[in-house]
C-alpha cells in the first residue's frame, strides 16, 4: 500500500488534491501464504485462508459501488495492486478475470462508470 500512497501522492500534488486511501484497493489477503514467493506457491494447495477471486470481485463490486455514490459525475484516479485492478475490470466488463488483460506497473486503464 505504501508504494501506491507514494505513487498517488506524486500524482496529486500538481492538482493540489487530497489523497484518499480505501482498503478496497489493498492486495489480496494470502492468509498463511502471506510473504510467500508467489512463483514458489505453484502447485501447492492452498490454505483456506487465502482471499478468493470470488472474494476479490465483490470486494472491486464495493469499490464500483462507492466510486459511483461518492463521487458521482466526477474523474477518480484510483491506485491498486495488480489482481484488484483486474477484479475491478472483470467486474466492469462482465467478464472473467481471465479474459482481463494483465496491466503493467504505471499503466492507466480509464473506465467510464
Amino acid at each position: 500500500m505504501a508504494r501506491s500512497y507514494a505513487t498517488c501522492e506524486i500524482i496529486a500534488k500538481p492538482h493540489h488534491k487530497e489523497v484518499r486511501t480505501s482498503s478496497l484497493l489493498r492486495e489480496r489477503d494470502w492468509g498463511d501464504f502471506t510473504g510467500a514467493f508467489i512463483p514458489d506457491l505453484k502447485g501447492k494447495t492452498w490454505p483456506a485462508n487465502v482471499e478468493t477471486l470470488d472474494a476479490i470481485k465483490a470486494r472491486a463490486q464495493r469499490f464500483l459501488d462507492k466510486l459511483k455514490s461518492d463521487y458521482p459525475n466526477q474523474t477518480v484516479l484510483a491506485v491498486g495492486h495488480g489482481i484488484i485492478n483486474k477484479a475491478i475490470q472483470s467486474v466492469f466488463y462482465g467478464k472473467p478475470m481471465t479474459e482481463i488483460q494483465k496491466m503493467a506497473n504505471a499503466e492507466v486503464r480509464v473506465l467510464k462508470l
